[in-house]
């Protein structure tokens, strides 16, 4: 499993493009904000599925001294069904400067998921 480098949804090898925000895969987003402003600002990097694998992948992330936010889309009160229009539970955000280095991490922890433990 790989991240989109403009959303941070998930996706497999097979797909060509981001089923989130239709880049295709393999390009980068344009972005004409001046170099120093973009490495100061927030992008996510990964969209869980749920609150358990935000933080677990949060503090993965701190683990190696970067800054990260958990932005939720789940409301308590509705019960829910947020995250089943949104299709997540919420982004995993670190600073631009740290996005390359954050994908990375968070590729090779979910391959390790994809292994069985023994």
């Amino acid at each position: 499993m790989h991240v989109c480098p403009n959303c941070g949804t998930g996706f497999h090898d097979e797909e060509e493009f981001c089923l989130d925000c239709g880049l295709k895969l393999g390009q980068e987003a344009h972005d004409c904000a001046p170099p120093s402003d973009r490495l100061m600002r927030f992008r996510p990097v990964y969209k869980a599925p749920d609150e358990w694998t935000a933080v677990t992948i949060r503090d993965l992330l701190r683990s190696a001294g970067l800054n990260v936010q958990v932005l939720s889309v789940h409301e308590p009160w509705q019960d829910g069904i947020n995250r089943l229009v949104e299709g997540y539970w919420g982004k995993v955000l670190v600073l631009e400067g740290d996005v390359v280095l954050a994908r990375k991490m968070i590729e090779e922890y979910l391959k390790g998921l994809d292994h069985a433990v023994q």
